[in-house]
């Protein structure tokens, strides 16, 4: 599967970056480009399909996949995995949650070493 990048330029350009080709096309012009790209096995990646997507609906183009990565970024920024103060939370706070780790043989020394082989919490 390739992965197909948009980025929006000014004067209602795109860049698409495709593989290892890069092209401008005029923004009127995605969506023809768009639904004959997805023919084939293709992942697009945009940065908000808010901003993309309704376009492409109203031409009558839907995508299989995508990659918004605003809603990668929302997901991400607060995940316990990436923040480890809020999993350390989780652990003190959430009785449930930590019992829950415990019954699956995770205990707070587990989950400290796995955000940090170090051992430094």
């Amino acid at each position: 599967m390739s992965r197909v990048q948009l980025s929006r330029l000014a004067g209602e350009r795109v860049r698409v970056v495709d593989g290892g080709a890069e092209r401008e096309l005029d923004l009127a012009d995605l969506p023809s480009y768009v639904g004959d790209r997805e023919d084939g096995a293709v992942r697009w990646v945009w940065d908000d399909t808010a901003r993309w997507y309704p376009a492409l609906l109203a031409a009558g183009v839907r995508v299989g996949r995508c990659h918004d990565l605003r809603l990668c970024h929302r997901l991400l920024r607060r995940a316990p995995a990436v923040d480890a103060r809020l999993l350390a939370l989780l652990l003190v706070n959430d009785t449930r949650a930590a019992r829950l780790l415990r019954a699956h043989g995770i205990d707070e020394q587990t989950v400290r070493e796995h955000l940090d082989p170090n051992g430094r919490s």
